[in-house]
């Protein structure tokens, strides 16, 4: 990149200004940028190239992170001045050839720069394409308007100064717009040159950035419509059918909607992110409208009424969708919500019976547990009964008891004590086993 002068005033812009004269011709292009962080990078960077290879002296050159420009000058006195500037959302070229004869007559078109004409680079989309024509000339503006006679042209006096400003509104073979800026009184032109550009380029780049959206526009209002149709038709079969649908019909309705809200907020996230800046867009160029203070003349329209009536409805028609969209999205939640209500109250009562079928089903198994102790309990007593009888008929035999019968009777609680301490501390065993680590 041609390195920037080291000897400039405070203010950049200002001196800018301070080299513009009349008369003058400019063609002025803005590119937009989908990817500002790393297009600005290469804007800036294309610049840079530009200057170094139209020659132009690093002392004749400014630069800085979001402009700059460098001055060209022939042999002949002509100068040429190259501009970058970057925006937020778009960065633009300006090239102005400035003729050292006062009386050179101006042309839409080719710039006249008397060698090779340095030639912008072309990156991107282009936003505008401007050709504005400044001159004190009167032979320049005939009441047919000499230089394009077979076009309607649009214009008043602007600025509150006996300065006309006139455009056709329709694009050259080039594809660029043209403008008239005239004055009698060279002085004065000159003065009011630099803001009267800033507001016909202005008024340019946001007009075209407010129009860029609507192809999608018209696009994504069929896609609104047919969604649109289709919340309907779901709405009305769902609303029949909620009261008697099972569980499965409900989890198929669910995943519908949650589909069809998906590609809604999809279609919400891409509307959102290429219109939402329309309102600022249509605020700038009323403002700058208004900045121009145009007074009309006889026979012609005004620059700004034709522009409000052209951008009339546009910002709204796009916030509208957006509004549409977003009522939408919030139907598809709404109805998403009560499905999802729906489906939980449906398993909720079915976790109840659930529960309540094992809560029976663990009762009985406690009731069959006790049973099946007690049972044991009788019949460990019972073996314990049978054994001691064999031991007690022993004794009798060798004549240490009377009568093994009689004694058989009298342990036969004992057997159900020990029964019971014997189940009781199986039960302590298991427990401790199962509850230890």
């Amino acid at each position: 990149m041609t390195p920037p002068s080291t000897d400039r005033p405070r203010d950049p812009a200002t001196r800018f200004e301070s080299l513009l004269d009349v008369p003058a011709h400019l063609h002025h292009t803005a590119f937009l940028m989908k990817d500002p962080p790393s297009e600005s990078r290469q804007a800036r960077k294309a610049f840079g190239e530009l200057l170094a290879r139209a020659r132009i002296p690093p002392e004749q050159t400014v630069v800085s992170d979001r402009w700059g420009y460098g001055v060209l000058r022939h042999d002949s006195g002509d100068r040429l001045i190259v501009r970058w500037q970057l925006h937020t959302e778009y960065y633009s070229y300006q090239t102005w050839y400035l003729p050292a004869d006062p009386a050179t007559r101006l042309q839409f078109g080719q710039l006249e720069w008397p060698g090779q004409p340095v030639v912008c680079p072309s990156s991107g989309e282009v936003v505008t394409a401007v050709d504005v024509v400044i001159t004190d000339r009167a032979s320049e503006v005939a009441p047919d308007f000499g230089i394009a006679p077979d076009r309607t042209w649009f214009g008043g006096r602007v600025l509150g100064a006996p300065v006309l400003l006139f455009a056709d509104f329709e694009p050259d073979p080039h594809g660029r717009r043209r403008y008239l800026l005239h004055g009698h009184e060279r002085g004065l032109l000159t003065r009011v040159l630099p803001f009267a550009v800033e507001c016909v380029t202005k008024i340019e780049n946001y007009y075209h950035l407010l129009l860029l959206p609507l192809p999608d526009f018209a696009l994504a209002m069929e896609e609104v419509f047919l969604l649109e149709k289709r919340q309907l038709a779901d709405r009305d079969g769902i609303t029949r059918g909620l009261a008697a649908a099972d569980p499965s019909q409900l989890q198929t309705w669910l995943s519908q909607l949650t589909e069809a809200l998906a590609e809604v907020s999809r279609l919400g996230e891409a509307i959102r992110y290429n219109l939402a800046s329309a309102v600022p867009y249509d605020s700038i160029i009323r403002t700058t409208i208004d900045d121009l203070r145009e007074e009309p003349i006889e026979r012609l329209e005004s620059l700004g009424a034709h522009l409000i009536r052209r951008t009339r409805g546009i910002a709204d028609g796009y916030q509208r969708l957006i509004n549409r969209i977003e009522a939408l999205q919030q139907s598809f939640e709404g109805m998403v919500s009560i499905l999802r209500t729906r489906i939980d109250l449906a398993m909720e009562q079915q976790n109840l019976t659930i529960l309540s079928s094992v809560d029976r089903t663990t009762k009985a198994q406690v009731r069959l547990q006790h049973m099946v102790e007690s049972l044991s309990v009788i019949v460990q007593a019972y073996y314990l009964t049978g054994l001691a009888n064999y031991g007690f008929k022993a004794l009798e035999q060798y004549g240490y008891l009377a009568d093994a019968t009689t004694a058989t009777a009298v342990f036969i609680p004992a057997a159900f004590g020990l029964a019971f301490f014997l189940t009781w501390q199986a039960k302590r065993l298991l427990a401790r086993h199962t509850d230890g680590p």
